[in-house]
């Protein structure tokens, strides 16, 4: 069996930055602002690349980093902007220091993936699977 879930990327706004207060952002908005990213090794980080790249928008990422706990430190001393996935790294990851926003013109969504065998599955692994549902299903208020 397999399910997957959908794992949207959000834009990651400091407190005190001139988008924080805005309900909508747009693409247009980013092209004068300063990024922080993934190096490019990662898959979340090419995967952004490319949906940016097609909607015709080149982040000005000024810091690329190793590690996500690094990028949250960064995010907090406000150096720049991220994109970050808004379920599994959520609030979490922002521990109320900046919020996750969408792009209204830039939907960038990665999907998470649970595969395992029907019939093979301990009781334990289907407890597991339930909680990966249960993550995915809640929302983000």
């Amino acid at each position: 069996m397999a399910e997957n879930k959908v794992d949207n990327i959000m834009l990651a706004v400091p407190k005190n930055h001139r988008l924080f207060r805005r309900k909508n952002i747009l693409a247009a908005d980013l092209l004068e602002e300063n990024f922080i990213s993934l190096n490019a090794l990662w898959s979340l980080e090419q995967m952004i690349q490319k949906a940016c790249s097609r909607k015709g928008f080149a982040p000005n990422v000024l810091i690329r980093v190793d590690n996500p706990d690094l990028l949250r430190r960064l995010l907090v001393e406000k150096i720049g902007l991220a994109f970050v996935p808004e379920k599994t790294w959520g609030k979490s990851f922002s521990r109320g220091e900046f919020d996750l926003r969408p792009v209204a013109d830039l939907s960038i969504k990665r999907y998470v993936y649970v595969v395992w065998k029907e019939g093979f599955v301990r009781e334990n692994v289907r407890e597991c699977i339930h909680c990966i549902e249960d993550f995915f299903s809640e929302s983000i208020s």
